[in-house]
């Protein structure tokens, strides 16, 4: 790829292709489940993506791939885990579950879940978060902590929300502070009662401290 400096190719460091939407087409006739991949996670197992675009309601939403593709036998490579919305916004995987937000929902499924039908009422890939007030959610970027929540830029609101995520039962968000203008976020562990909450604001990056489940701005 000419797109590669020089420099990184010489020190080993040229980005290499784990799936390409060939790559993870399944059935017949063939189709690609990775289109304009807009979300990404892995765990020591797998690589997930949302994507950000699918030609049909039969396609992907989210799927679960192997960390390495086997191109002769991709169905039994990558599993289909939803295909209930068009445009995968952002997601957060836990030890057990993988949560996704499109349109004004967040949506939750198990990350070992095969079966990528949600039924016709989405029973199978159900709504997870509500705010408390009711209005419309547009959550665009969420990290867990490691244990039992789930931090979200919220950006109807203007920010940082949280919920628990210790199943896929509906949750009310909690809101943590306000961060107008971000985008996306980040948690940096500093100790085991404390972290920071790092959010993307335009070409700036913002800092809240969380301690004991608590956040406070720093500055």
């Amino acid at each position: 790829d000419s797109t590669v400096p020089e420099a990184h190719r010489l020190a080993g460091l040229e980005p290499k292709y784990v799936w390409t939407s060939q790559d993870s087409a399944v059935g017949v006739p063939a189709s690609a489940q990775l289109t304009s991949p807009a979300a990404l996670g892995v765990d020591s197992l797998n690589i997930f993506w949302g994507n950000g675009a699918r030609s049909g309601s039969g396609d992907a939403s989210l799927v679960r791939a192997s960390r390495k593709a086997e191109v002769e036998t991709a169905e039994d490579y990558n599993w289909v885990l939803a295909n209930n919305v068009d445009a995968v916004r952002s997601l957060s995987l836990t030890a057990a579950d993988i949560y996704y937000s499109a349109g004004d929902s967040v949506y939750g499924v198990p990350k070992r879940k095969t079966n990528q039908m949600c039924g016709d009422a989405g029973e199978a890939c159900a709504e997870v978060v509500h705010r408390e007030d009711g209005a419309a959610l547009r959550v665009s970027s969420m990290v867990w902590d490691g244990a039992g929540t789930i931090f979200a830029v919220e950006q109807e609101s203007g920010s940082i929300q949280r919920f628990a995520c210790g199943s896929l039962s509906t949750h009310l968000m909690e809101k943590v502070c306000d961060a107008p203008g971000a985008h996306s976020i980040a948690l940096l562990a500093h100790s085991s009662t404390s972290s920071a909450l790092m959010a993307a604001k335009g070409g700036a990056l913002a800092c809240f401290c969380v301690v004991l489940s608590i956040v406070l701005p720093m500055f």
